[in-house]
């Protein structure tokens, strides 16, 4: 008996890992198809900016404004525009920001900018940041589905190794 209840236990727990990790995939799976009627541009002053490697693989380009408490960041693929003398200390830039972070300003850590302009160069366009998330997100997209596809065979298969110990 305790070993069926150890059964249904493990069981249980791959279908709800199962069904996290549709979740993630489902989650990442709008990152990279951000849409201008979905962000909103914000003048800003620029404070400093400056290329910060987060990991091997990862960096950013780091914006701090005059006028939110928190930076700002930009995939570090984009890093050539800060060659620009625009990008300086005091001048002003337009960020673009996915409406649904706008709550965040102040709050986050960080807000990802979508997009980042000033009055006659664009920096960052919305295409080039979908273009660029899209190449980071294919690995986590491989792995989850590979994660996805083992945990629902290996959840039937013990499902139905259960349901069969249970008609006995």
């Amino acid at each position: 008996m305790k070993v069926k209840k150890i059964k249904i236990l493990f069981v249980s727990l791959l279908w709800i890992f199962f069904l996290g990790t549709i979740g993630i995939s489902l989650t990442i799976n709008g990152s990279d198809k951000v849409k201008e009627t979905d962000t909103v541009d914000l003048p800003v002053t620029i404070q400093y900016i400056k290329l910060e490697e987060w990991s091997e693989n990862s960096s950013y380009i780091i914006i701090d404004t005059y006028e939110y408490d928190y930076p700002f960041r930009v995939p570090g693929e984009f890093a050539d525009c800060l060659q620009s003398n625009k990008l300086k200390q005091g001048n002003g830039i337009y960020l673009k920001i996915q409406k649904s972070d706008e709550e965040q300003l102040n709050k986050a850590l960080f807000i990802d900018a979508v997009g980042l302009y000033c009055d006659d160069e664009v920096f960052v366009s919305i295409d080039e940041y979908n273009q660029c998330i899209h190449k980071s997100i294919v690995p986590t997209r491989i792995a989850a589905i590979v994660a996805s596809l083992g945990l629902f065979i290996g959840a039937a298969l013990m499902t139905g190794s259960l349901v069969k110990g249970l008609k006995r």
